[in-house]
């Protein structure tokens, strides 16, 4: 194994605990068989999922979802619906998230102004 993957075993040694050479395996797979997920975080828009999409086949690695971070609220319609068409074209799932949320817990924004109150989105 090269060396660049053993880093911090001498440190777990000192700890009295030792690296195993290999990662323990499990039993658990997805609905199709599969072991484990590629998923690139973070992907805020459609230009940049294209990006990750034509990256991942330039480089041959297997990419099974995407998600946007930042909140499907900062999106247009265009945008959401051009992600979920990418997805759909490339057979990656695009999770998209709430948000953003309004600054505050809900008792914080019972004492701000109404207009304040909601959270504001991009057109």
């Amino acid at each position: 194994m090269p060396k660049d993957q053993l880093a911090g075993a001498d440190r777990l040694s000192l700890l009295g605990l030792e690296r195993q050479s290999a990662p323990p395996t499990s039993a658990g797979r997805f609905a199709d068989g599969g072991a484990w997920r590629v998923e690139i975080p973070s992907v805020e828009g459609p230009e940049l999922m294209r990006a990750v999409i034509d990256e991942a086949r330039e480089l041959d690695v297997p990419l099974h979802r995407v998600s946007q971070g930042s909140g499907v609220m900062m999106l247009t319609d265009h945008e959401i619906t051009s992600m979920v068409e990418l997805g759909d074209e490339s057979n990656v799932e695009v999770c998209l998230f709430l948000g953003p949320r309004a600054i505050g817990t809900s008792a914080l924004r019972l004492r701000r102004p109404r207009a304040e109150r909601a959270a504001r989105a991009r057109d």
